[in-house]
């Protein structure tokens, strides 16, 4: 906190700060002077600040100790301190219930928060985080109406929350809802509430109304940041609004924001999926990020590899798999997903080559047409592997490999497997 509170400015950092600390609030300082301080950062502050320690001074330790569990995740830890603790006050209750809810264990932080005599705001808040994370709106809004009956006021914090809740949902109606509600009770409108309209905005692909709050939020004087920037991005994918996305990109700029990885990764994903021309505007899309000095991470990859699935461009997916193996990127989920959709793509491709055959050769010489030599001769190749089989270009030794993709261990082979 004290961290925070001296090096998020302008000032010169102290020349005796440790390394790593020095470090780390450099990038902190230049992160919050180009406005792109997080949100979830900013809504911690705002929480210090409407509510205060006075008159429980003695447990100050223990509720940023609990704080941090909570953010490790650590809901045991936080139930420990807590035991350990004869006269908790309402302050500590509330971090163990914040603890529990981001931990998912709904159950044992209502428990605490009926075991409080006392029931701060934040407390309210954080039951309503761990309701909306676990995917239980319905118990999200029957906890609000009880807070109204309790005599405690939502504050921006609250309503930030459902709308940050039902966007994760795709529900922008009952997020708009929300929205319309803060305005109803009075509340301001913050940068923060409007990145998360416009996060929701973009899960439900919603680019018009994305624009239009990053309209209102300029009209009321608020910088936008790069989440406000990414948001916009993410909202044209869905309906593969390149040049539009791009716009946003170049606004961004405009602002003298650097466009980072996830920008770079959501305008590839607003790629449309059509033609070998779409896999050379993703592609080149990886390069300027290497220009720029952006790392390329799996999830870059993944996007590419799923443009080139889609356009069922086989050649070019496994250059881009064997590209990626060759940084030594691990895959994950995204990447086997692509994997799964170029075999199939693979897969429909032999197939049609098959039945394209079969329709020009009468039935008698059909079992003595080279069908797989013909479907060999395609510019994927799909004939060449059996299927649950994928290939890769080593870029040392110029020789494929092979592997299967059932295999955890992904023991890879040069020797070719037989086919079917």
């Amino acid at each position: 906190a004290d961290t925070d509170a001296s090096y998020s400015g302008a000032a010169p950092l102290p020349h005796d700060l440790p390394l790593p600390r020095r470090i780390w609030a450099e990038k902190r300082a230049q992160r919050d002077a180009g406005g792109t301080m997080s949100m979830r950062r900013e809504l911690r502050r705002a929480r210090t600040q409407d509510e205060h320690y006075e008159g429980f001074p003695e447990q100050r330790a223990q509720c940023n100790e609990v704080s941090r569990c909570s953010r490790e995740r650590r809901w045991q830890e936080a139930l420990h301190i807590l035991a350990n603790e004869p006269n908790p006050n309402p302050f500590l209750r509330a971090a163990v219930v914040d603890a529990c809810a981001k931990s998912l264990q709904i159950d044992v932080a209502l428990a605490v928060f009926n075991e409080s005599p006392i029931k701060t705001r934040a407390a309210w808040n954080s039951m309503l985080l761990g309701y909306m994370w676990s995917r239980q709106p319905d118990q999200a809004e029957r906890l609000l109406e009880d807070m109204r009956l309790s005599a405690v006021s939502p504050n921006e914090i609250t309503y930030t929350t459902l709308i940050s809740g039902h966007g994760m949902r795709g529900d922008l109606g009952r997020a708009l809802e929300a929205f319309e509600q803060l305005r109803a009770d009075g509340l301001p409108v913050s940068s923060i509430v409007y990145g998360a309209l416009m996060s929701a905005c973009a899960k439900a692909g919603d680019k018009a109304k994305a624009w239009q709050l990053m309209d209102e939020m300029e009209q009321a004087g608020f910088p936008p940041r790069i989440s406000h920037f990414n948001s916009l991005i993410v909202s044209c994918a869905r309906s593969s609004d390149e040049e539009l996305a791009r716009t946003a990109l170049q606004k961004a700029r405009d602002y003298g924001i650097r466009p980072d990885r996830i920008m770079y990764t959501s305008l590839i994903l607003c790629i449309p999926s059509r033609s070998a021309a779409d896999i050379d505007r993703a592609v080149a899309l990886l390069a300027e990020m290497r220009v720029a000095s952006i790392d390329v991470d799996t999830f870059s990859y993944n996007a590419v590899l799923h443009k080139a699935a889609a356009c069922r461009d086989g050649q070019r997916f496994d250059e881009l798999l064997a590209e990626m193996n060759s940084f030594g990127l691990p895959r994950n989920h995204g990447t086997e997903a692509a994997i799964a959709a170029m075999t199939d793509a693979r897969i429909l491709s032999q197939q049609r080559a098959l039945d394209a055959v079969r329709e020009q050769t009468p039935d008698e010489a059909v079992a003595d047409t080279p069908v797989v030599a013909a479907v060999v001769d395609t510019p994927s190749a799909p004939a060449e592997l059996p299927i649950g089989w994928a290939s890769a270009l080593d870029p040392t030794s110029g020789r494929e490999y092979y592997w299967r993709m059932d295999d955890p261990t992904r023991t890879t082979t040069w020797e070719r497997p037989a086919p079917w």
